[in-house]
C-alpha cells in the first residue's frame, strides 16, 4: 500500500486513518465466546466488519506501522491502529 495522506484523516471516510464516531475500544464485536465450534464464522464476521471499516490493513499488515521518528505519522497509525 501506497503512503497514506494524513490530511484528510478526520474528514474521509474512505482514508483507513479516519476515525468515526462509533469508532472506540468498547465497540462489543461478539455477542458470545469464541470457540472452536465458531471461529469461521467469528472469523468472516470480523474481517467484514474490519473490511467495512477500512481497517483490515492494520490486522493484515498492508498498513506497516511508519518509523517512530515519524511522529505524526506513527501517532496516526498507532491511534487508528488500537
Amino acid at each position: 500500500m501506497g503512503e497514506v495522506n494524513l490530511s484528510d484523516a478526520f474528514n474521509n471516510g474512505a482514508n483507513p486513518y479516519y476515525l468515526h464516531q462509533s469508532d472506540n475500544p468498547g465497540m462489543i464485536l461478539l455477542t458470545q465466546p469464541l470457540g472452536s465450534d465458531n471461529y469461521h464464522s467469528w472469523r468472516h464476521a470480523m474481517m467484514m466488519a474490519l473490511s467495512t471499516k477500512n481497517k483490515l490493513g492494520f490486522v493484515d499488515g498492508s498498513i506497516p506501522a511508519p518509523a517512530r521518528i515519524l511522529a505524526d505519522r506513527f501517532n496516526a497509525w498507532t491511534r487508528a491502529n488500537d
